[in-house]
């Protein structure tokens, strides 16, 4: 019976409802144990290895594709990067408990991952100046679209796989925290059309 609990970021949770059943479990808790019995082994970090190897694996389709995958990768990465590894393990071995803390609502970080991945993807960048000519510099109509344009292909890049509803749920994460509006103001200003917008103003 466990004698702490710990507040557990979603991450954390949803990785250990996807593990509580997983085939790898017990593996995983015999050679946390074994761990316990030689503290001088510090490389060994079973857990951790198992989750980000099928991670890896739930994540290959999204590697062949060049346009829309490195956007997807870099926003899946960082919240597989949010999982607690510690609290994971001693509750998956039932030493400890854990329970949702308050989920952060910012969306800072997404939102700027999200452009650091558009702009270093020329494809992907053509793509969406094609898609910016509908809302004609409009940026909540410009938000709107966007969000609906990476949602409907998210769905299409996730093959049947183990890890495949935390893929998508971490993806639905981002998605949801990403500020469009202000997406939308990076890429018509990489596309020229906010300098068009003020001259037009101006006129």
């Amino acid at each position: 019976m466990s004698s702490y609990t710990f507040g557990v970021n979603p991450e954390t949770l949803f990785a250990l409802a996807l593990f509580s059943n997983h085939p790898q479990r017990k593996e995983m808790v015999v050679q946390s144990q074994e761990r316990q019995r030689e503290q001088w082994d510090r490389q060994i970090i079973a857990p951790k290895i198992v989750v980000r190897t099928l991670f890896d694996e739930a994540l290959s389709p999204l590697q062949q594709d060049s346009v829309y995958g490195p956007i997807y990768l870099q926003l899946i990465q960082y919240h597989i990067d949010q999982i607690d590894f510690d609290c994971f393990d001693w509750a998956l071995r039932g030493e400890n408990g854990v329970f949702l803390q308050q989920a952060r609502k910012e969306g800072e970080d997404e939102t700027t991952r999200f452009w650091n991945a558009v702009a270093g993807n020329e494809p992907l960048l053509q793509n969406l100046r094609i898609l910016s000519s509908d809302w004609g510099g409009n940026s909540q109509q410009g938000g709107c679209r966007l969000r609906s344009h990476f949602q409907s292909h998210s769905a299409a890049l996730s093959q049947p796989h183990e890890g495949s509803f935390l893929i998508q749920t971490f993806l639905g994460m981002s998605l949801e925290r990403i500020n469009w509006d202000e997406a939308c103001r990076m890429l018509d200003v990489q596309t020229g059309k906010d300098t068009l917008c003020q001259h037009i103003e101006n006129d």
